[in-house]
């Protein structure tokens, strides 16, 4: 009796088109800008509660986004 095995998957190691890779860039350009500004321009006249909250939720948001782009830029499509 013969069995037959299926070769092993292997992982692809091309790279991603480049209009991914320019949106992905782009993104991270974005969220690195944008989340210097949310600190930079929220803290021009003075700290108070929501200027925190604010801040502290936009940088949340970003960093999830950042995440996001740095995978989707260096090959991870889920």
């Amino acid at each position: 009796m013969t069995s037959t095995t299926a070769p092993a998957p292997t992982a692809s190691t091309a790279r991603p088109p480049a209009p991914a890779l320019t949106a992905g860039l782009l993104t991270i350009l974005l969220g690195v800008v944008g989340g210097y500004g949310a600190i930079y321009f929220t803290g021009l006249e003075g700290w108070d509660a929501f200027g925190a909250t604010y801040v502290t939720t936009y940088e949340w948001i970003t960093l999830t986004g950042l995440v996001a782009a740095i995978a989707f830029v260096r090959g991870n499509h889920l």
